[in-house]
């Protein structure tokens, strides 16, 4: 364990993660991650192995960015498809998109068919956009989530995802149900 005077040397080094983390954030500032970024350095510094050769500030970053997204997947814990507003690819009569509502039906036979053409319309897709609608539609992932999967940025994620619900759409109309 370091001592406490060699602690507060690291105070700056903690709050400039918080801040590269909110800066990656929309929504987050840096201080609503100051405080499980503290907590953070403080398991850290008790977990800490000097015997296993590696530096302080390289163990503790990871603890301390590792802290902060535990604490916001603590408090953000409500799942997309729980928000108001969200859309499901996997249940196409919960859509807004006038084009799905249209060919509503009661007939469950109908419904195969809209279901068995939703499923033929995703293989149509590029691979790569069929993968962004999954994780965003199926999974509930965010495009942040997602671009940190796919190592591309949100912007990129967002781009992917309109061009291959535009492809999406296109292939619906061609199939002209109803």
């Amino acid at each position: 364990m370091l001592p406490a005077s060699e602690i507060e040397t690291y105070v700056p080094f903690t709050r400039e993660i918080a801040r590269w983390v909110a800066r990656k954030s929309y929504n987050l500032t840096e201080d609503d991650l100051t405080g499980p970024a503290f907590l953070a350095l403080m398991d850290a510094v008790r977990r800490f192995d000097p015997t296993k050769g590696i530096k302080f500030t390289t163990y503790a970053r990871k603890r301390i960015k590792g802290g902060i997204i535990d604490q916001l997947r603590t408090e953000f814990h409500t799942k997309r498809q729980n928000r108001p507003g969200f859309t499901s690819l996997s249940d196409p009569f919960l859509s807004e998109d006038p084009v799905l509502v249209s060919h509503y039906t009661a007939d469950p036979a109908k419904t195969i068919e809209i279901k068995d053409l939703v499923h033929y319309i995703l293989n149509q897709l590029v691979p790569q956009q069929a993968l962004v609608l999954y994780l965003y539609y199926a999974e509930g992932k965010t495009a942040k989530e997602i671009g940190i999967l796919l190592d591309l940025t949100e912007s990129r994620i967002c781009q992917i995802k309109k061009a291959a619900l535009d492809s999406f759409h296109h292939y619906y109309k061609l199939a002209n149900v109803g």
